[in-house]
């Protein structure tokens, strides 16, 4: 790993510690979600400055990212991005937001499909959302950090030098 993924690493596990609340994980997970969103439209923008002037939403970042990136409609990562977001609005707009832990369990199907196994113990759901969140914020870094990386390199080799030694010798 690079030092910037072992920093992007130690930050989710520092704001997204083990055993916190539901809701506290969802509001946390939801801002992480929401940086990542923002990095990669400022990495696909040639004045990203002009971005925070936009005030994007959450759900039209996802609809800009999914419209850049070109991923299908129907990826888990989009309807649990989705989900997180009806989640956390539920949680933010409402005094007595009710049960959650059905929606979270909702959150997770919508991910992990096939493989998902229901938690017996609200203990073990704030797990599996600590866990499902670490994966999305890093899938989303890593579709940024490839993008600026083979950006670099295309640009690099535009002006004849390929900036990765690896692939200079395969020339």
């Amino acid at each position: 790993m690079s030092n910037v993924q072992d920093n992007q690493w130690d930050r989710v596990r520092r704001l997204l510690p083990p055993l916190q609340s539901l809701e506290l994980l969802i509001l946390r997970g939801h801002l992480l979600v929401e940086e990542e969103f923002r990095g990669f439209l400022r990495a696909h923008c040639k004045h990203p400055e002009e971005l925070g002037a936009a005030r994007l939403s959450f759900v039209q970042m996802i609809q800009l990212t999914r419209a850049i990136g070109g991923w299908p409609r129907n990826d888990a990562l989009w309807h649990f991005t989705l989900g997180l977001n009806a989640v956390r609005n539920r949680l933010a707009h409402r005094l007595e937001p009710g049960e959650i832990s059905s929606l979270v369990d909702n959150l997770l199907r919508a991910y992990w499909r096939n493989s998902y196994d229901p938690p017996q113990s609200n203990r073990q759901r704030v797990t599996a959302l600590r866990r499902t969140l670490a994966c999305v914020v890093a899938m989303l870094n890593g579709f940024t950090e490839g993008y600026v990386g083979t950006r670099q390199m295309l640009q690099s080799d535009k002006r004849g030098k390929l900036s990765n030694p690896a692939l200079q010798r395969g020339r």
